[in-house]
C-alpha cells in the first residue's frame, strides 16, 4: 500500500515523530517497471544471439574445433575433409602453418635423427637413419593435392631432404621451417590430439644443425600455439564444461550454502570475516608461490617440457599475484574501521536470514539460470569458431608449398565478438537481478514491525516484483557493466 488513506499518529511519547500502521509496507502503491526499454533491449539480444547460435549449428561443425585440421584441410580423428582420418587422431607439426594426422605421437628415446623426416607424404629416411622405418604411422596421403615427398636422387643432383645436417635445414624440404618436411623429434602429446616438440630435442636439433645467427631455429610449437590460439581456447572450454559446472556450480553453491549457515552463529561471524580477508590474501599470495614453483620446476625438468617464453610468463604471474597481495594487505589495514561496520550489516543480515530461512536456496535459482545460459552458449560459440572457411595459403618459400588455414570473414568476426558481448552482459544480469531480489527481501524484513507476517514465501514474491518491476534495472546496470 502507499501512504493515501494510512492514518499516522503524532501523539504519546513518540510526539512529532510519525507512526505508521502495522501494516505499512512502503511508497509502493504507484510502482511501475523502471527502464522498460532496456528490459526489451535483452529480450532482442537474446533473440540475436539464438540467431547467431542457429547460424553456427548449420553452418558449423565443432570437430574443427575440437579436433586439429591438417595441411589439406583434414580433420585429425574424424572423416571431415578429402581424406578419412578416424584411425590417426593425432597431429604432428611440420610447417610453420600445419602438419599431418598421425596414429600416435613420436617417442624418440635419442630426441633426435637428422636422417630421418617426417613429410607431407609420410616418413622420408636417408641412410643413416637411427630409427625404424615405422617409428611413427602418418595418414594416408596419397593424390591429394599439393602433397609432396622428399626425393633422394643423387644421380640426377635432386636432393630434397638431405641428411647432411650442414645444409639439411636450409633445402628445399625443410626450407627453415616452412617447407613440407621436418626433422624426427621426440614430442609430447598434449590435450590428447597435439604432438609438439620436445624443448630438449629443439635445443638438441639446435646443436647438431647449421643455422645462421639471423636465421635461428623456428619453434614451430609457439608458431602454431599462438594462430590457434581462440579455437584452442573454445575447444578446452569445451573439453572441460562437466569439471566447470562441477566445481565452479555445485561446488561452489554447496561452499556458500556452508558459510551462510556459519554466519548465522554470532560468535563466529568475526572469525569468518577476518579468516575469509587474510585467507583470501594467503590464497593470493600462496597462488604466486606456486607458480614460481611451477616455473623453477619446469626449467629443471629433464626434459624440459615447457618453452622459456612459458617458464618466464609463469614467474610474471608469480610477481603480479604477490604484487596483488600485498596491495590488499595495506588497503584491508586502512580500512578495517570500515569492515568492522560492514561485519554488523552482516550480524543483521544473518538475523534476517533467520527469519526467513529460504532465503540462503535464492543462489541455487542463480546458478541453474547461468548453468543453462553457459551451456546454450558455449554450444553456440563452438560451432561459431568452426564456421571459418578453409582455404589454401601458399608459404612465402621458393618451392610451391600449400596449407590449408581457416580463415574467417568480417561477418564471422562480427558474430565472435557479439557472442562475447552477450556473455558479459547476461552474467552481469543474472548477478544484478539476485542483488535486487536480495536488497527487496532483506527491505521487507527490516521494515516489518510483525516479523510472524515473514515466511518461506517471502523470497518468491521478492522474485516476481523484482522481475515485474525491476528487470529494466537490472538490464540497464547489466548492460553499463558488459560495455
Amino acid at each position: 500500500m502507499g501512504l493515501k488513506g494510512k492514518n499516522f499518529s503524532d501523539e504519546g511519547d513518540n510526539k512529532g515523530r510519525l507512526q505508521a500502521p502495522a501494516d505499512f509496507d512502503g511508497p509502493v502503491a504507484n510502482r511501475r517497471c523502471t527502464d522498460i526499454l532496456f528490459a526489451l533491449l535483452l529480450l532482442v539480444m537474446w533473440i540475436a544471439m539464438t540467431a547467431v547460435g542457429v547460424y553456427s549449428w548449420n553452418h558449423g561443425d565443432h570437430r574443427a574445433v575440437l579436433y586439429p585440421m591438417d595441411w589439406s584441410g583434414n580433420i585429425c580423428g574424424t572423416n571431415f575433409g578429402e581424406r578419412d582420418m578416424t584411425d590417426f587422431p593425432k597431429l604432428v607439426y611440420i610447417n610453420i602453418l600445419g602438419g599431418v594426422c598421425v596414429k600416435e605421437c613420436p617417442k624418440i628415446d635419442d630426441l633426435v635423427d637428422t636422417s630421418s623426416f617426417i613429410t607431407y607424404g609420410g616418413v622420408f629416411q636417408g641412410p643413416n637413419a637411427t630409427l625404424p622405418n615405422d617409428f611413427v604411422e602418418v595418414g594416408n596421403y596419397t593424390d591429394i593435392e599439393g602433397v609432396r615427398y622428399c626425393t633422394d636422387d643423387k644421380q640426377n643432383g635432386s636432393v630434397d631432404c638431405p641428411t647432411n645436417p650442414d645444409i639439411s635445414y636450409f633445402s628445399k624440404g625443410v626450407w627453415q621451417g616452412q617447407g613440407y618436411a621436418y626433422y624426427a623429434l621426440d614430442t609430447i602429446e598434449v590435450l590428447g590430439v597435439r604432438c609438439i616438440a620436445n624443448p630438449k630435442a629443439l635445443e638438441k636439433l639446435d646443436e647438431l644443425i647449421f643455422t645462421l645467427d639471423d636465421n635461428p631455429l623456428v619453434d614451430l610449437n609457439s608458431l602454431n600455439e599462438i594462430r590457434n590460439v581462440w579455437n584452442n581456447l573454445y575447444g578446452d572450454i569445451y573439453e572441460a564444461r562437466y569439471p566447470i559446472m562441477l566445481f565452479g556450480a555445485l561446488a561452489a553453491m554447496l561452499v556458500g550454502f556452508v558459510y551462510a549457515q556459519l554466519l548465522r552463529i554470532q560468535y563466529l561471524l568475526g572469525i569468518m570475516i577476518w579468516g575469509s580477508i587474510l585467507g583470501s590474501i594467503g590464497i593470493i599470495i600462496g597462488c604466486g608461490a606456486y607458480a614460481f614453483m611451477i616455473a623453477n620446476k619446469w626449467s629443471e625438468a629433464d626434459p624440459q617440457e615447457q618453452g622459456n617464453n612459458a617458464i618466464f610468463a609463469a614467474k610474471i604471474c608469480a610477481y603480479v599475484l604477490w604484487g596483488i597481495g600485498g596491495t590488499i594487505t595495506v588497503i584491508t589495514i586502512f580500512l578495517r574501521k570500515q569492515i568492522m561496520l560492514s561485519m554488523a550489516c552482516v550480524r543483521a543480515a544473518c538475523r534476517a536470514l533467520s527469519d526467513m530461512p529460504t532465503m540462503i536456496f535464492f543462489p541455487v535459482i542463480q546458478v541453474i539460470g547461468l548453468a543453462a545460459f553457459m551451456l546454450i552458449w558455449l554450444v553456440y560459440a563452438v560451432h561459431l569458431a568452426s564456421t571459418g572457411e578453409i582455404t589454401k595459403t601458399q608459404l612465402p618459400t621458393t618451392v610451391d608449398i600449400s596449407v590449408r588455414t581457416y580463415v574467417f570473414d568480417d561477418f564471422t568476426k562480427k558474430c565472435g565478438w557479439y557472442l562475447i558481448f552477450c556473455f558479459f552482459w547476461t552474467v552481469a544480469f543474472i548477478a544484478a537481478m539476485g542483488e535486487i531480489v536480495i536488497a527487496m527481501t532483506v527491505s521487507k524484513w527490516y521494515f516489518t514491525r510483525d516479523k510472524s507476517r515473514l515466511g518461506i514465501f517471502t523470497i518468491f514474491a521478492s522474485i516476481i516484483e523484482a522481475t515485474r518491476y525491476h528487470i529494466g534495472t537490472a538490464a540497464f546496470g547489466s548492460f553499463i557493466i558488459a560495455v
